[in-house]
């Protein structure tokens, strides 16, 4: 359990950051600050699904 954890913890974070910013996206008309924000949750979930993938890797590479 302890090494679900972390990302367990992460994805909680990001996912409560990203609830905000689409409440934001919804509530603003201006169609630069959309673009740009709507850029920037997609590369914290490409962040975020890359090093779970980099986690799971190693932890099945090297188990000790």
């Amino acid at each position: 359990m302890g090494m679900f954890l972390p990302p367990l913890i992460l994805l909680i974070a990001v996912g409560i950051v990203a609830y905000f910013a689409l409440l934001y996206l919804k509530r603003t008309k201006d169609n630069k600050k959309r673009r740009k924000l709507t850029v920037i949750l997609l590369v914290v979930f490409l962040i975020y699904i890359f090093f779970v993938i980099i986690g799971v890797i190693s932890f099945f590479s090297n188990p000790s």
